[in-house]
């Protein structure tokens, strides 16, 4: 959505097919700013009606933008491709679990052949989703407006008091869906032992997703029901990383960790697992951990509380400007026209 409200829709115009028969979150803002969204059926009970829509959809279009987690997208390539449209096939991902991984390895080589444009955010994520050593795969970051991630000293201060924080309470918090990939039950556990050093220690989980449900009651389970805060879905991150004092995203994989570079940028001191791709690390507040030795983690997160200090959370700009929604809306502009033209 980030490229879309920056692109020139006098050029480029965005559609949407969408799998979920619920309103999506951003279902108002593509309307608003001339987007169609086409719902189509579930494809895995009803194949044959989900096919037929989905070439009656593409038919007026030159460009399929494939964003894909998984090669699970094989068919809609695949048909594409037969009808002679662009395709760009855009990773967003670099591992998986065992079953989806399997399935997609049966389907990435055969996905390949009926591609137009590889785009990737990180090494890793290129070579999850596309053959080994492709020298054709363009690397463009996930841009947004690196302004608004700047640390700001009356939004740590609101935040604060609209959750009843105080200003000395040492706040580690993270960012993204509340599900297996980003393993949010290790952070709750890694907090369980942080707790046991300081009292004044709270968590705040931003973001929802499957497995928050799980999280609530291990909370209540361990006594931690007044020191864990769940946000839920939020419209103002910026605001919420400003009230944090460390950033902890214990996440088995990413394509890139686009909340890694948002933290940064916010001049959070960052924690992570160690296998986050490279091109996540920005500056030195970084820290990339084995998760195999929580106690590694309990004692690099201590020593940073220790040594907060809020007149060093301002960032140089231009070290992110490759994630800057410009450069990046500027770089996929021109490949569209590429192939247009």
């Amino acid at each position: 959505m980030s490229i879309y409200r920056k692109i020139d829709r006098n050029k480029i115009q965005f559609d949407f097919i969408v799998h979920k028969t619920g309103k999506n979150f951003f279902e108002d803002e593509i309307l608003k700013l001339g987007g169609r969204i086409y719902r189509l059926p579930n494809k895995r009970k009803h194949p044959f009606k989900y096919k037929q829509e989905f070439l009656n959809v593409i038919k007026n279009y030159k460009i399929i933008h494939v964003h894909s987690v998984y090669a699970f997208t094989y068919y809609e390539v695949k048909w594409a491709r037969q009808c002679q449209k662009s395709v760009i096939l855009h990773s967003h991902n670099s591992d998986a679990k065992l079953l989806r991984k399997i399935i997609h390895y049966l389907f990435k080589h055969l996905q390949n052949h009926y591609v137009s444009v590889r785009l990737s955010p990180s090494k890793q994520a290129a070579k999850w989703m596309f053959n080994e050593g492709h020298d054709k795969v363009v690397y463009l970051y996930n841009g947004f407006d690196t302004t608004k991630f700047q640390f700001d000293m009356n939004s740590r201060i609101e935040i604060r008091e609209q959750l009843g924080l105080a200003n000395n309470d040492y706040i580690i918090g993270c960012v993204g869906r509340l599900d297996w990939q980003k393993d949010p039950i290790y952070l709750l556990r890694l907090f369980e032992k942080l707790k046991a050093n300081d009292n004044a220690y709270k968590l705040i989980f931003i973001g929802d997703g499957s497995y928050r449900q799980t999280l609530e009651r291990e909370t209540h389970q361990k006594g931690l029901v007044n020191d864990v805060i769940f946000t839920g879905s939020v419209s103002n991150v910026p605001e919420y990383l400003s009230a944090l004092d460390i950033f902890v995203l214990p996440t088995r994989y990413e394509g890139l960790g686009i909340s890694l570079i948002e933290a940064q940028i916010n001049g959070l001191p960052v924690f992570t697992n160690k296998d986050v791709p490279k091109e996540a690390v920005i500056n030195q507040n970084m820290y990339l951990l084995d998760k195999g030795d929580s106690e590694l983690w309990v004692d690099a997160i201590n020593k940073e509380l220790n040594v907060i200090n809020l007149k060093k959370r301002k960032v140089n700009l231009s070290d992110f400007n490759q994630y800057n929604i410009e450069t990046v809306v500027k770089k996929l502009q021109n490949i569209y026209l590429q192939l247009l033209s």
